[in-house]
């Protein structure tokens, strides 16, 4: 296969320019290290839309500060960091106002799960509940995440280079008039790995004082379990960064399964010493581009305790590496290790946004095995690039509750999401409308999705129409279990703030464990739901 040495040369004189003007980071020593209380997230995301509105109308998705001081939940879906402290829930049960019914437009919509298919709310979640429940208030809960992280079961694609359009429908539960629960399942097709781009991966590892035994041993599982999903001709690289950067394994060819080099060295592992993040990124994407080749899989895989910050500098270098001209770009993994009591997630989650990639928490060896071994290409692989979903309701039509990351009127408001092979993205919403008179037996639901294959480039489009009425008539499981999956990642977010002894602790988790039992009624084997229960039942429901 021929690489390409004018873009390899291209990003070299690149990294020249740039290395000096990057800021660089804070060295600690390691007998300075102590250990850190959680901080609590910076940002607050548009978690649902309510019925409820405010009025602020910026649409930004930068990470800046925005003015708002209102106390109920916004509409706008902006990404700027809020003042509201509230976890105010209301859903206004009240159908829109007669004069702003719009009876005659279709309302079309544009969807986003997340930009980045991060996982790492429900590990966190998890392992912080049945830890120490306390720490909850510590973490902002991604919704989507939790949609990203479970198995709803869609089927495939039939073929390579396809997506499948699934939408389910249901009359909302709670009784609600002219309301509805519509969830959408987006999947490409299933990849094994004969079949999958070979990898040039990186691995760019913390082994600063703060990681500890815990650390290091999360970090050498995760390792492992790559090396059993290696195939022939697989690129590896590994940088340790801590006060200072060591390659320990530099563009290893893998010649045969399961490679004993790669094993040997994440097998060798220990900490100590400071951070140096910059070092760490500056030898590993040094590497990455070296052996950089657009029919490849480039992953830069950084791997943390999250005790280092990446600057304003880094961010928009790691940016222009996952945006470069037309190759596909080198796309970085974000990877939370460690101690869940000590272990901030704000590093991952910003160079993750940057860097086009998933964020991911492994709290035990069995989370390692799971996002390493069976889903290691969902983590790494792309079947369709920069996938965005748009959505035609009858007239009438509002979402009341969604549980992606944005969704807007406006196409260009909404940022597209990569989807691996075998993996899918899910949209589940409440919708509700002011003209239940127009779901006759004509009335329809449009999904398009488009994307960019990976591989060609070529624009790709799929468009399907659903009756409504016939939706209305489906297995309801995924669909039940999707609102299941909403509740609880919105409890964990309710519950922040609330003490042991307040009442409204009951309620909130009461609501969760009523959506948890609609869906077990009618998947009573299913591991996700019964996952679920666990934690709710930790939280005193």
């Amino acid at each position: 296969m021929t690489r390409s040495p004018v873009s390899r040369h291209a990003r070299r004189a690149r990294h020249a320019l740039l290395g000096p003007a990057l800021l660089v980071a804070l060295l600690v020593a390691c007998e300075e290290d102590e250990p850190e209380t959680l901080e609590p997230r910076d940002e607050v995301a548009s978690w649902e839309a309510d019925a409820d509105t405010d009025t602020d109308t910026d649409t930004d998705t930068d990470s800046d500060t925005d003015s708002d001081t209102d106390t109920d939940t916004d509409t706008d879906t902006d990404t700027d960091a809020d003042t509201d402290t509230d976890t105010d829930t209301d859903e206004s049960t009240d159908p829109p106002d007669e004069g702003d019914c719009d009876d005659e437009a279709d309302t079309v919509l544009y969807l986003s799960p997340d930009d980045s298919n991060s996982m790492a709310s429900p590990v966190l979640a998890r392992e912080i509940v049945l830890e120490d429940p306390d720490q909850l208030d510590d973490f902002r809960y991604r919704t989507w995440e939790f949609f990203n992280y479970y198995d709803f079961g869609y089927d495939p694609a039939e073929e390579a280079g396809t997506l499948a359009l699934t939408p389910e429908l249901v009359a909302d539960p709670s009784g609600e008039p002219d309301r509805y629960l519509l969830q959408i399942g987006v999947s490409s097709h299933e990849e094994s790995r004969a079949e999958r781009d070979p990898y040039n991966l990186t691995f760019v590892l913390d082994t600063s004082c703060s990681m500890g035994s815990e650390g290091i041993d999360r970090t050498t599982q995760l390792g492992q379990a790559a090396a059993s999903q290696l195939r022939v001709g697989d690129l590896v690289s590994v940088v340790t960064w801590s006060t200072s950067d060591a390659t320990l394994l530099d563009s290893h060819v893998v010649k045969k399964a399961d490679d004993p080099t790669v094993r040997a060295v994440f097998a060798g592992l220990s900490s100590g010493g400071g951070t140096n993040l910059w070092g760490g990124l500056q030898a590993g994407y040094g590497l990455a581009d070296d052996n950089y080749d657009p029919e490849y899989i480039n992953r830069v895989i950084l791997v943390s305790d999250g005790g280092a910050n990446a600057g304003i500098t880094e961010q928009d270098w790691i940016a222009e590496h996952a945006a470069d001209g037309t190759d596909p770009g080198i796309y970085l993994v974000g990877v939370g290790v460690g101690a869940v009591a000590t272990y901030k997630d704000t590093l991952m989650d910003t160079v993750t946004d940057a860097g086009k990639g998933a964020s991911l928490y492994l709290g035990d060896e069995a989370e390692a095995e799971l996002m390493f071994g069976e889903r290691l290409h969902e983590v790494l692989g792309i079947a369709a690039r920069d996938v965005s979903v748009e959505l035609t309701l009858p007239p009438g039509f509002e979402i009341v509750r969604f549980s992606g990351e944005e969704w807007s009127e406006d196409p260009d408001e909404v940022e597209p999401q990569h989807l691996a092979p075998g993996d899918d993205q899910v949209f589940f919403q409440v919708i509700q409308t002011c003209a239940p008179e127009e779901l006759d037996e004509h009335a329809e639901i449009r999904v398009t999705a488009r994307w960019t294959d990976p591989m060609s480039r070529e624009e790709r489009e799929v468009s399907e129409y659903f009756g409504f009425a016939e939706l209305l008539d489906a297995d309801a499981a995924r669909i039940r279990k999707g609102a299941a999956v909403y509740a609880y990642a919105q409890a964990l977010d309710q519950l922040r703030g609330l003490g042991k002894y307040d009442t409204r602790r009951d309620q909130v988790l009461e609501e969760a464990m009523h959506a948890l039992e609609g869906a077990e009624e009618l998947s009573p084997d299913d591991a996700d739901l019964a996952d679920i229960r666990r934690v709710l039942r930790a939280l005193g429901a």
